[in-house]
């Protein structure tokens, strides 16, 4: 009963913009009509509010549609979802969107192409990090090959680790064959561990867009990609998208408006 009841409190507030424009609105609408409908500023600003109700109203769709426990609905799992979840054609694996268990699409051969472009460009550059790049990159990954890179984080570092820098399976990019961690002579990853990681003035978050990828994950997106900096882990896009997301200086999530984050809880 509680939980009904904070279900319907939550509803309420995220509807109560809605309402409060509504007013305004009509509001608008009595003095235009009092006035007069030749005014163009009146008409604007009726126009501008019905668009702000509209995106109020899609996102409240878009947040009940991303979280279906809300509804008191089972979050999809990827034993029961039969299909990649996509927007305007960007396939999304990330924890509120799990990929099918059996998905298994492999290395995407255009994405491996522009990845040993870049990676040949980094070892070309005087730059004191990416000229280090080596071609021994992580790719692909199927859901029980990401299942023992899961498990081995939790032996060595715990749960809540775990989930802060690697997928469970089902859940990971690399399961998409879109998805690529860079490495450097050693084996070691690329800035793995380096606090004097800066994202702007880094070499391969400045210029991956050029190759069609972004730097996937960054601190203070966690909100919104559900992990912790990643310098190494690259998603490819495709150039002019790639490029768009980097400019907008935005996580993948905010920049195609979908929720994302946490698990959903079962």
């Amino acid at each position: 009963m509680v939980k009904l009841f904070k279900k319907i409190k939550l509803f309420k507030k995220i509807t109560l913009k809605i309402v409060i424009l509504s007013i305004i609105v009509v509001s608008l609408l009595a003095i235009s009509g009092l006035m007069t409908w030749q005014n163009w500023n009146n008409r604007q600003k009726i126009s501008n509010l019905e668009e702000q109700i509209n995106n109020i109203y899609k996102g409240n769709q878009q947040y009940i549609k991303d979280h279906p426990e809300f509804l008191g609905e089972t979050p999809e799992t990827p034993e029961t979802v039969e299909n990649p979840f996509s927007i305007n054609g960007v396939i999304i694996a990330d924890k509120k969107h799990p990929l099918p268990k059996d998905y298994n699409p492999g290395e995407n051969p255009e994405a491996v192409e522009h990845l040993k472009e870049l990676i040949a460009a980094g070892q070309k550059s005087n730059d004191k990090y990416a000229s280090h790049l080596v071609s021994d990159y992580s790719g692909f990954r199927n859901y029980d090959y990401q299942m023992g890179v899961y498990n081995e984080y939790i032996a060595e570092n715990g749960k809540q680790f775990a989930d802060d820098f690697s997928a469970r399976p089902g859940y990971s990019e690399h399961q998409t064959g879109l998805a690529f961690d860079l490495r450097v002579a050693g084996g070691t990853l690329y800035r793995g561990d380096d606090k004097a990681y800066d994202y702007y003035n880094d070499w391969v978050a400045q210029n991956a867009h050029n190759f069609g990828f972004i730097v996937r994950y960054r601190d203070q997106w966690q909100d919104s990609t559900g992990y912790k900096g990643e310098p190494w882990h690259l998603r490819y896009l495709g150039q002019a998208l790639a490029t768009e997301v980097f400019k907008s200086d935005k996580p993948l999530e905010d920049y195609l408006t979908i929720s994302g984050g946490n698990y959903a809880k079962n």
